[in-house]
Formats: C-alpha cells, sequence, structure tokens
C-alpha cells in the first residue's frame, strides 16, 4: 500500500494554511481545504510521478496544485514525502533556497 509522509515544514505549512482560511472563510472550509489536500496526497502516493517535475527546487522534487497551494513532493518507492505545502503567490524558489 502506497503512504505519504509530511516533512515537519510541510506539518506547519498545513497548520497556517487552516488557520488561515479558518479565519478568513470559516473552520469548515478550512476543514474542507485540509480534506481535499488529504486526498490529493493519497493520490499522489498511489501515482507518484503525476506532479510536474520541479528539479529548479532540488533534485527529485515534484509539484501538484491544490487550489492556490501547491504540494511540494519527492516521489518514494511506495508513495512520496511531502517537503512543502505553499502557496503559488509566494516565491517558491526563493523559500526552497531559504531552506
Amino acid at each position: 500500500m502506497a503512504y505519504s509522509i509530511r516533512h515537519p515544514l510541510a506539518d506547519q505549512d498545513v497548520r497556517e494554511t487552516w488557520l488561515f482560511l479558518a479565519r478568513i472563510y470559516g473552520p469548515e472550509r478550512a476543514d474542507t481545504f485540509i480534506e481535499r489536500l488529504e486526498q490529493v496526497c493519497a493520490l499522489l502516493a498511489e501515482h507518484p510521478h503525476m506532479g510536474r517535475s520541479r528539479e529548479d527546487l532540488g533534485p527529485g522534487l515534484r509539484s501538484y496544485p491544490v487550489g492556490p497551494q501547491f504540494v511540494i513532493y519527492y516521489p518514494l518507492d511506495d508513495g512520496v514525502a511531502v517537503a512543502r505545502v505553499l502557496d503559488g503567490r509566494r516565491d517558491i524558489a526563493a523559500v526552497f533556497g531559504e531552506d
């Protein structure tokens, strides 16, 4: 069975996104986004090369959109390792330069 794991920075990204969405749109909408994110991560675990190659961010990295957010991940033999979940309006390359 394929699985997805999240780096602690990705967990932090998800918490911050939930808090932002809950503050602006309410907790139900924030929960809906998180559910969609979990569905996408499960799909990526089953099909790890489905996302776009992001070698510009780091060797082996890929990305997949979830609304305005991007799941940045590494394919694994039996799933994916989610490195970050970032808003696409951010300078993602700069964020990875900092990490």
